[in-house]
C-alpha cells in the first residue's frame, strides 16, 4: 500500500490543479449542506411517518436522555451535583434551547458549531496543502459529517458529539498545524466537561505529540507499545481509584457486560475490546429491528465504523511518516487505544474524530475502496453465521 508522505491527501491529489473554492464560497456551501443536514434531522422527528414507509431508529436515545436531564438541571439545579461534570458542558451549551422547548434552536446550536469545525478544520488543512485543495478536501469532509445518519439524529437534541467534533478539531489544529501544544491542551481539558475519559484520553494523545517532537518518531513507537502492552496487562479495575472517570466506567462496564471479556490469557480482554472498537460497528452493523424495519441509527453506527477501520488502516501506514499526517495519525491511534481501555465496547466514542478520520482515509487513494467493499460484504458474512448483534427493539 502506498500513500503520500508530506501531507494529508495523495500524491496525485497534490499534483492536480488546484480547486478553486473561494474562502466565502467554501462557508456558504459548508452552511448549505449542514441547514440541509438540519431539515432533514427535523424531518427525522417524524417516527410515526417514517415506520409506514419501513424506517425505525430515527433518534439516539442518549441524545434524548441528555435533553431530559438537561431540563431536569435547570429547573431543579441542585439535582444531578454528583455527576454534574460529566454534563456540564451540555447544560452550558444547550440549556436555553431546552428550557424553551425549542428544537429550531437546538438545531441552529448544532449546525453553528458543526460549521465552525468545518472552518477549523479547513484552515487546519490549509497550513498542509494551501488554501484552495484545503477548502475542497474541507467541503468534503462536512459532507461525510452531514449525511452521517448518527449526527443527523442528534442535531435536534442536546448532546455531547457535535460539541466535541469542534473541540478535538481546535486541539489538532493548535498542537499539528500551529504547535501551540499548551492551547491545545486546555481545549482538551476543556472537554472535561463534556466527556471526561475522552479529555484524558485526548491529553494523553497529545503528551505522545511532544515525545515525537522531542525524541523523534521511533522512540515514540516505542513507547506506544509499552503503552499499548501496560494498558492490556493491567485491568482498569486495578486503577480505577486514580480518577472518578475511571471508576465510573468499571461500574457501568460491570452492569452492561459483566465479565463477557474477561479472560484467564494476559492482555486478551484488552485486544478483543480495541478489536470490537475498531472493526465491531464497520463489520457487524445492527440494520434492522425486531419488526424488520430498517434501522436507520444502526446505518448510521456503520457509517462511522467504515471511516474508523479505513481512518485506522491509514493511521497506521502513516504513524512513522515525519508530516503533520503522522502526528494526526498518532492522536487517531492513541484515541483508539485509550477508548479500547473502557470495560465496554464503546467505538462510537471515535466519533469526534470524523473529520480527521476522513482526512486520513483519503491518505490511502483508491486503496480505500477495496476497505469500503470489505465493510459492504463484511456483514452479510457474519449474517450467514448468525454473528450479527440482536435485532434492534424499537
Amino acid at each position: 500500500m502506498s500513500v503520500s508522505t508530506g501531507s494529508m491527501t495523495t500524491s496525485r491529489d497534490q499534483r492536480a490543479e488546484p480547486f478553486g473554492l473561494t474562502a466565502p464560497a467554501f462557508s456558504l456551501l459548508s452552511l448549505l449542506v449542514l441547514v440541509l443536514a438540519a431539515l432533514i434531522a427535523a424531518l427525522l422527528q417524524r417516527a410515526d411517518v417514517l415506520r409506514q414507509f419501513g424506517f425505525s431508529g430515527t433518534s439516539v436515545p442518549d441524545a434524548e436522555s441528555l435533553t431530559l436531564t438537561t431540563r431536569l438541571f435547570w429547573q431543579n439545579p441542585g439535582w444531578l451535583t454528583q455527576q454534574l461534570w460529566t454534563y456540564l458542558g451540555v447544560l452550558i451549551v444547550y440549556g436555553v434551547a431546552v428550557v424553551q422547548h425549542s428544537t429550531a434552536l437546538l438545531l441552529t446550536i448544532n449546525v453553528i458549531i458543526l460549521w465552525l469545525a468545518a472552518h477549523v478544520f479547513a484552515a487546519a488543512l490549509t497550513v498542509d496543502v494551501g488554501p484552495h485543495r484545503a477548502r475542497a478536501m474541507a467541503l468534503g469532509g462536512v459532507v461525510i459529517v452531514g449525511t452521517n445518519v448518527y449526527i443527523l439524529e442528534v442535531l435536534a437534541f442536546a448532546n455531547k458529539e457535535v460539541p466535541l467534533i469542534l473541540l478535538t478539531n481546535c486541539v489538532v489544529y493548535l498542537a499539528v498545524y500551529r504547535q501551540q501544544i499548551v492551547g491545545a491542551i486546555l481545549v482538551a481539558a476543556s472537554a472535561y466537561i463534556f466527556r471526561d475519559g475522552y479529555s484524558i484520553v485526548l491529553i494523553a494523545a497529545l503528551g505522545l505529540t511532544v515525545v515525537r517532537d522531542l525524541l523523534g518518531r521511533s522512540t515514540v513507537l516505542i513507547v506506544l507499545a509499552v503503552i499499548t502492552a501496560l494498558l492490556a496487562l493491567l485491568p482498569a479495575s486495578e486503577i480505577a481509584s486514580l480518577d472518578p472517570a475511571i471508576m465510573r466506567n468499571v461500574g457501568i462496564g460491570e452492569v452492561m457486560v459483566g465479565d463477557k471479556f474477561e479472560s484467564a490469557v494476559p492482555g486478551l480482554s484488552y485486544m478483543t475490546r480495541l478489536a470490537g472498537t475498531a472493526l465491531n460497528l464497520g463489520f457487524r452493523p445492527q440494520v434492522f429491528d425486531t419488526h424488520f424495519d430498517f434501522y436507520l441509527l444502526g446505518f448510521g453506527f456503520w457509517q462511522i465504523g467504515v471511516l474508523i477501520i479505513t481512518g485506522t488502516v491509514a493511521a497506521a501506514v502513516t504513524l512513522a511518516d515525519k508530516s503533520k499526517g503522522g502526528q494526526v495519525a498518532l492522536i487517531v491511534i492513541v484515541t483508539l487505544l485509550g477508548i479500547s481501555y473502557s470495560t465496554f465496547v464503546q467505538p462510537r466514542y471515535m466519533m469526534p474524530l470524523i473529520f480527521w478520520l476522513f482526512a486520513l482515509t483519503t491518505r490511502l487513494g483508491r486503496w480505500r475502496w477495496p476497505i469500503v467493499l470489505l465493510c459492504m460484504v463484511a456483514p452479510l458474512g457474519f449474517a450467514s453465521m448468525s454473528a450479527l448483534p440482536p435485532l434492534a427493539v424499537s
